[in-house]
């Protein structure tokens, strides 16, 4: 696994934090990513317990269209695309697909942004690839979050979920290995 590294914006910011006092726009860019990597962070410790830091990862990715994916996790199977957030309290999926608080009605486009940067991907992998699946996740970190029973819930983990999933996720790729390890050998 790749390790997760400190974005040098990040770097930079907190150097001049230290320096100067930062404007308005400036310190909430930094809190964005500062945050950002704070998740980013906790998650790769859930990798590290999971045993699911052998998979191949791409951390903080961003697209030409200026959408940000925390990160891209390849194990021998599927492509898993990952999104954080820290939102908290009660939201619902709208009918246009877009995550919303109850309360401040406030709309997130994550779910929207996931679904762009899956067709990208699968539009970018080469032929010999175009057989694995692309799964995209929004991870909602804040153990308040809560996601309305009407929803559709496939495409968002709560922090109480993270773990398990990453466990099925090293099951069925060592499942795949062992598969492919017996395939071998009966050839031979």
């Amino acid at each position: 696994m790749k390790p997760l590294g400190k974005p040098h914006t990040l770097t930079a910011l907190e150097a001049l934090s230290h320096r100067t006092t930062l404007t308005a726009s400036t310190k909430a860019i930094f809190d964005t990513i500062r945050n950002r990597y704070e998740l980013e962070c906790q998650f790769e410790q859930f990798l590290k317990i999971t045993g699911c830091d052998q998979f191949e990862c791409i951390w903080q990715y961003y697209t030409h269209h200026n959408i940000y994916i925390n990160l891209i996790l390849i194990t021998d199977n599927a492509v898993h695309l990952f999104k954080f957030n820290n939102y908290h309290g009660l939201h619902y999926i709208d009918g246009d697909g877009m995550l919303v608080n109850s309360i401040t009605l406030e709309a997130h486009a994550d779910l929207s942004e996931l679904y762009c940067m899956k067709y990208s991907v699968i539009n970018v992998m080469p032929e010999t690839s175009t057989q694995l699946p692309v799964y995209t996740k929004c991870i909602m970190m804040n153990e308040s979050f809560e996601l309305d029973v009407h929803s559709y819930n496939g495409d968002i983990l709560t922090k109480k979920q993270i773990i398990p999933y990453l466990e099925r996720l090293r099951r069925a790729s060592k499942k795949k290995k062992k598969k492919q390890h017996n395939q071998r050998c009966l050839i031979k």
